[in-house]
């Protein structure tokens, strides 16, 4: 830095915005790997992570629908007791943390706020301060 020049404030990092050149892909499958899932309360219904977003499906087949998209990593998706909500694991707000959303992906919200260490088990993941 050359003498007299202010030091510009380093911009805050955001996990949803691209950083350097990137290229969109769009693409189809009918299989995937290393993927969690679970089935609603009702039985209807089928979530599950692929590629770090989430898409849900009828139990009885067909399209699956994404719920989750974007650059953020979105894994190990739960059903809440009466299936109106989801929870999950995201890296959104920078660290592996627990967020939760109504079935339909809307109303996220991250629940836990782990600074110095990263959910990695959504089952075994107890905190006072989380709730459905």
């Amino acid at each position: 830095m050359a003498f007299g020049q202010e030091k510009k404030p380093a911009e805050e990092w955001d996990i949803t915005k691209s950083f350097g050149p990137t290229t969109e892909i769009s693409f189809e499958t009918s299989e995937g790997t290393w993927m969690n899932v679970d089935v609603s309360p009702d039985g209807e219904t089928i979530v599950f992570d692929l590629l770090g977003d989430i898409y849900t499906i009828p139990i009885t087949g067909g399209a699956a629908t994404r719920i989750t998209s974007g650059p953020a990593f979105n894994i190990q998706p739960r059903f809440s007791p009466d299936g109106s909500k989801i929870a999950y694991i995201s890296d959104r707000g920078g660290n592996n943390n627990i967020w939760v959303m109504d079935s339909d992906g809307t109303g996220r919200r991250q629940v836990s706020k782990e600074q110095t260490r990263e959910v990695n088990r959504i089952d075994r993941y107890r905190s006072p301060g989380v709730r459905w």
